[in-house]
């Protein structure tokens, strides 16, 4: 009787554990099925979220943070170009997250060390002078919104990041967390955009790691891409980009996110806006929610939320857009569905308030691509640190071939 009763004292032990376990998969694959369906979880998911902290993606917080990012690793070759070869790379983000990318690297002349390039390491070279070396510097390209399903490394910056690499600049474009090879994406659909700027400026701390020697020709010689050879312990700030002769190509929310950057960082890196999402938080969710299946009802009451925890405005780039000393580009298409006009002519104005060093050019009968103006529009990028032109607006023909200065 008494080995009848302990036996089932441990069936029943075992029973409860393996109910227990059985539970604890069936939330886990719960999880996992809201992160693939973020517009429809439930007040549940939502509540174990928004526990998190959001206050350390404000503009203030992000720009007293010290960023320390990874080496960065070179996975694969991505593809054989005549000029060019492209890789997938990976780095860790200050969060301790993959994240992956592509990264062009330019050829140089036959029989050279194709990535030797004072510039870009951090040696001396002659000033005003740059002799037969190959590259000319980083473009690092930020791209816009792309469903999940379709989306592949290089999405979004494959073409402009061909062009520039053609033309003897080390290109590099992350995938972004929840993208390509990269690990999750926050499960707060709010933190996952926040995670995007932090993102680049962990990439951009990463850039001050030995990355060349990865894929040149004489491994002895190590070569990060932006200012010195040994990494710094961490950089803040305008920090991260010294010693690097860096551009910013963006396109869509990818010019939300490259003015965040520009805001948090203060830094004068060049930025080239093709088309940019330049409203602010949270009319940047809102203006696109109306064609979700929800009618952005999800969202909207994710947002409300997140107004009775926090203010809207440590998030916005309409706060800080006082602190931007970049030179910028900006380019806008009259037939752009997605973009209103009046968002760049008002981006256009506020910058010129600013008395920022910019240049504007609208094309007329282009699309959110700068179609059919798109090789007219590349050409103009990237424009050098030291230029002649300065403020200045131009309105181009349909043909591509003459265009006229209207006033700022």
């Amino acid at each position: 009787m008494g080995l009848a009763i302990q036996g089932h004292k441990q069936l029943s032990r075992f029973a409860f554990f393996f109910l227990f376990l059985t539970l604890i998969l069936a939330f886990g694959l719960f999880l996992a099925w809201s992160w693939y369906h973020p517009n429809l979880k439930t007040p549940l998911i939502s509540d174990i979220i928004r526990q998190r902290n959001l206050s350390k993606y404000k503009f203030e917080n992000l720009s007293a943070k010290t960023f320390v990012g990874s080496p960065i690793t070179i996975e694969s070759v991505l593809a054989q170009e005549t000029k060019f070869t492209p890789y997938l790379f990976s780095f860790v983000n200050d969060e301790g997250k993959k994240v992956t990318g592509q990264i062009n690297v330019p050829h140089g002349p036959k029989g050279s060390d194709s990535t030797r390039s004072p510039a870009i390491a951090g040696e001396t070279a002659p000033e005003g002078q740059r002799g037969s070396d190959p590259f000319k510097g980083v473009i690092l390209l930020i791209r816009g919104y792309i469903d999940r399903e379709i989306y592949s490394t290089g999405s979004g910056t494959r073409n402009a990041a061909a062009f520039f690499a053609r033309n003897g600049f080390i290109t590099i474009a992350p995938d972004f967390l929840g993208y390509g090879g990269s690990d999750p994406e926050s499960f707060d659909i709010l933190e996952a955009r926040f995670e995007k700027p932090a993102t680049v400026l962990s990439l951009l701390a990463s850039l001050k790691y030995p990355i060349l020697d990865q894929v040149r020709s004489d491994p002895m010689r190590s070569s990060p891409l932006c200012g010195r050879e040994t990494a710094p312990e961490g950089q803040r700030g305008s920090d991260l980009v010294k010693g690097c002769n860096l551009f910013i190509w963006s396109h869509s929310n990818g010019g939300q996110i490259a003015l965040s950057v520009l805001e948090i960082t203060q830094a004068e890196v060049p930025t080239s806006l093709w088309a940019p999402v330049s409203i602010g938080f949270p009319d940047s969710i809102l203006h696109f929610v109306d064609d979700l299946p929800d009618g952005g009802e999800y969202i909207r009451k994710d947002l409300e939320d997140f107004q009775s925890r926090y203010d809207f405005a440590p998030y916005s780039i309409t706060t800080y857009f006082d602190r931007i000393h970049a030179p910028i580009q900006l380019h806008q298409g009259g037939k752009d569905p997605d973009v209103p006009l009046e968002w760049s002519e008002n981006l256009k104005q506020t910058l010129l308030d600013l008395n920022l060093d910019l240049d504007y050019f609208y094309y007329p009968n282009s699309d959110h691509n700068l179609r059919p103006d798109w090789n007219t529009a590349i050409s103009f990028t990237p424009m050098p640190k030291a230029r002649i032109n300065k403020n200045n607006s131009f309105v181009f023909s349909q043909n591509n071939i003459g265009f006229a200065k209207i006033p700022a």
